[in-house]
């Protein structure tokens, strides 16, 4: 729930809102881990990439100005962070048997509109980053250059965690909780590139519809 860990890590603090009697000393992802398998139940570890508990959280990876609700947003476009998640999650395809690993909110959650990203963006495009955001949320298709921005960011931390996971286990599965069949331009998220490319295996439609469209699926699977 971008709020810490439940396992004890080297890269990261625990969850706050787990008691902080014994944690040291306790593990709860071996223990599930344990459980689950002695019951024939696979486990893929869930890793909520982007979305950050609120604008207290680890400010030095914090996306400024963005929220959801009471929550805020990693910022993708910076490479300490990409780099620090990549750790994170590699961290538990190394340390635990699980069966495969599971990357929700592998997306932007927002537009960057930090002096970095600014400078950044005018290197690599010869435009105005605020001055393409501001034509971005009335027209997005308008500013291809946004859009490849943004992609390109959320596509480099995807990359990131499946390289350092295909180099540990190859054959461990990867998922990610997306939409593929929505163009939400702003968020940068290609699952079905990433399929393609090999960077992750499974492609979880996050809907929340009571019933499967299977138009939709069937689309995208096509694809």
């Amino acid at each position: 729930f971008g709020r810490g860990t439940t396992w004890p890590s080297r890269h990261a603090s625990w969850d706050f809102t787990l008691k902080p009697n014994g944690t040291e000393h306790r593990d709860p992802l071996r223990y599930a881990i344990t459980k689950a398998h002695e019951l024939g139940i696979e486990v893929h570890p869930w890793f909520t990439l982007v979305f950050r508990w609120n604008h207290s959280f680890m400010p030095e990876y914090g996306l400024e100005g963005v929220s959801e609700g009471p929550h805020a947003a990693f910022d993708v476009h910076n490479p300490a962070f990409r780099a620090f998640m990549t750790q994170l999650v590699q961290e538990v395809a190394s340390n635990y048997e699980v069966d495969g690993i599971n990357l929700d909110f592998a997306r932007a959650m927002g537009l960057c509109g930090s002096s970095t990203c600014e400078q950044e963006y005018q290197a690599l495009y010869n435009r105005s980053l605020s001055i393409d955001s501001l034509a971005f949320k009335i027209s997005p298709k308008q500013v291809p250059t946004l859009i490849q921005y943004q992609e390109a960011a959320v596509t480099a931390l995807i990359k990131s965690i499946s390289d350092s996971l295909r180099a540990v286990k190859p054959s461990l599965l990867i998922s990610v909780d997306g939409h593929p069949e929505l163009v939400q331009y702003m968020q940068g998220q290609n699952t079905v590139e990433w399929v393609k490319t090999g960077l992750i295996d499974v492609i979880l439609q996050m809907d929340y519809h009571p019933k499967i469209n299977v138009s939709a699926t069937d689309a995208v699977r096509s694809r």
